[in-house]
Formats: structure tokens, sequence, C-alpha cells
């Protein structure tokens, strides 16, 4: 006996891309961090920001002046590679996950102008549901979604 719904496709492929995205995330918050550490090591110190030091590395990169082996260049400059590549990567789950909640989104309007009205819950709905992201939020993972026409 099943007492929690379960989930479609639309859902768990949306689940699965959250998942992967953090991942990603935390891949290339760890790439930076190594590439602050070690530039940090040869004295070289970049604001807190990672755009700050996204701006610096191609610099840092070219300049001969800078205290930095050929083996250490060569490791920050695969490492900025890897950085580029994921930020990527992170784009494009970005515009896969924003693919998923347009549709759903479509999805949504389309039950409101057949039923109507939005199936919300009696509460203060005016406040509750303000925008388009707060609506898609709230029906990605909701049980009703299946009736919605998933």
């Amino acid at each position: 006996m099943r007492f929690v719904p379960i989930k479609t496709d639309d859902q768990l492929d949306l689940q699965a891309l959250h998942r992967v995205r953090d991942r990603l995330m935390a891949r290339r918050t760890s790439v930076i961090n190594q590439i602050r550490a070690f530039l940090l090591e040869r004295g070289m110190v970049f604001a807190k920001s990672p755009i700050r030091l996204k701006e610096a590395i191609p610099e840092v990169l070219e300049n001969a002046n800078e205290n930095l082996t050929p083996r250490m260049r060569h490791l920050v400059a695969m490492l900025w590679c890897e950085w580029k590549d994921l930020e990527q990567q992170i784009l494009e789950m970005n515009d896969e996950v924003e693919r998923i909640a347009s549709k759903i989104w479509r999805e949504v309007q389309g039950v409101r102008n057949r039923a109507g009205s939005f199936p919300l819950p009696p509460s203060d709905t005016e406040n509750m549901y303000a925008d388009e992201a707060s609506i898609i939020a709230s029906c990605l993972f909701c049980p009703l979604y299946d009736v919605w026409g998933a």
C-alpha cells in the first residue's frame, strides 16, 4: 500500500537535474577555492568574490612577472579550463530547468483557462502566489501535478 503519490517522469527528471546541478556547483566552488589557495601560497590575494578572481585569472596566466613556476602556471590554467567547463554545464542545466518550468507553467495556465480558476489551497493566495515563479515552485512536486496533465 502506497501512501505517497508516485512522482511523474517530469518530476523525477527535474529532481535529477537539480541534483546534478548542485553537484556541478559544488565542484565549481571546489575548483575556485583550489585556484585561490594555490595563488595565495604564491602571495597573490584576490577579493572574496569569484567574479574578481575570474577577471584576474587571464592576467595572472599571461603575466610572466608573477611568482608562478611553469608547472604552477600549467596547473592554474588546467583549473581555469575546468572552471569554465563547469560554468558552461551549469548554464545548460539552468536552461533545461527553465524549459521544464515553462512547460509546467503552460500546463498550469491551461488548467486555469479550462477551470476558470487556479486550484489553490484556501488561504491567503493573493500574497502566497503573487508571481509566476512561486506558482511554478509550488507546483513542481505537488501531488496534484499528475492531475494537471503531466
